[in-house]
């Protein structure tokens, strides 16, 4: 299975890597690991809070996704993920406006997620 989320896209070099793999059907008890670069209103950054590298190819009769609203992964030994060759370009927002919408977006998912698990939260939880 392969997960992408909406604002993100494989580079030409990941979209070949990721059809080898397929049509191999290579490790299929193994998670694929993608290296990410962030795009900031359409600019390349390179520190934007997120993890370098994403599990999100994988064999769906062996591994499954998390439960989580908000940043669902891969539920997987991540040492045992293999890195094709290759970009997942994440578009984070285009627009500052974009960013502070997305921001409280999240923010009160993840609250509503904790509050669903008993635990409480704060404003100064997320820091």
């Amino acid at each position: 299975m392969l997960a992408l989320d909406a604002d993100e896209r494989l580079d030409s070099q990941l979209q070949e890597s990721v059809a080898k793999v397929l049509q191999s059907a290579a490790a299929p008890g193994r998670p694929f690991a993608f290296m990410r670069r962030n795009l900031y209103m359409g600019k390349l950054v390179y520190k934007f809070g997120y993890r370098a590298k994403l599990d999100r190819l994988y064999a769906r009769q062996n591994l499954g996704y998390s439960a989580a609203q908000v940043h669902e992964t891969v539920d997987c030994d991540r040492s045992e993920s293999i890195t094709p060759p290759g970009r997942l370009m994440h578009h984070v927002c285009n627009s500052f406006y974009h960013s502070m919408e997305k921001n409280l977006r999240y923010s009160n998912d993840w609250d509503i997620e904790s509050h669903h698990q008993g635990k409480t939260t704060e404003s100064i939880t997320p820091f």
